[in-house]
């Protein structure tokens, strides 16, 4: 019965193995205890009573899911700002170049260029504004009870913020090509270049991990219900 018991409760915790073990070991050594100095006789209602006691599964599955997901959410929305500030260095790097290489547009291009750039400011500081409150809003809270709708709220605005810098960086490639295209590359025309093809990585590498983080909430979610 115990050995049935510790089973169901590792799938119900299946969604953090090392969780899972660490809580069955625990739970075994409680059972055993409440065992031992149950005073029935039957050893069979003893063991019921241990169960009864320590609780059903998927019940103990919600409230430690409440914390993973809260935990998940927290390494998420610093994943964000992390990338996004890393975004905002190789943009200013990009204008600085420019500046000190005195690179010009040609002036048919520069008012498509006004457009996108218009894109371009708007996403970002978007990102920017949504990255920075979901970061500090799951910082300044204590972990959460349970898989609630704050949770779901913050994985929501970390997947709009990684939208639009992504909206952002497709500006930032499009931008740089109508700042290069047309005039004779050579070694100073790696820098945007390689910091276009950064920042494309590193939003990337952001929407990865975003949609898997996702993925691996609603799967846990589904878990505990």
């Amino acid at each position: 019965m115990i050995r049935a018991y510790l089973q169901d409760l590792e799938r119900a915790l299946s969604f953090d193995r090392a969780l899972a073990r660490r809580v069955c070991q625990e739970a075994e050594v409680h059972l055993l205890e409440a065992i031992a100095a149950d005073p029935t006789a039957d050893r069979s209602e003893a063991q019921r009573n241990a169960i009864a006691s320590f609780g059903d599964p998927k019940e103990i599955a919600k409230e430690f899911a409440g914390v993973f997901l809260a935990r998940q959410a927290r390494g998420m929305a610093s994943t964000v700002v992390f990338i996004v500030f890393g975004v905002f260095l190789a943009m200013k790097v990009r204008v600085e170049f420019y500046a000190l290489t005195h690179y010009t547009m040609r002036a048919d291009r520069k008012s498509v260029a006004e457009i996108v750039l218009s894109i371009d400011r708007y996403a970002f500081w978007t990102s920017v504004l949504l990255g920075v409150a979901v970061y500090f809003y799951m910082h300044r809270r204590s972990v959460l009870a349970g898989p609630t709708r704050s949770v779901r709220r913050t994985y929501n605005v970390c997947v709009i913020a990684t939208a639009t810098l992504a909206v952002s960086v497709v500006a930032d490639g499009v931008l740089t090509g109508l700042q290069l295209h047309g005039t004779q590359l050579c070694s100073s025309a790696i820098l945007p270049m390689l910091s276009s093809i950064l920042e494309v990585a590193a939003v990337s590498f952001l929407g990865i991990r975003v949609l898997l983080l996702v993925q691996r909430a609603r799967s846990t979610a589904t878990r505990a219900s």
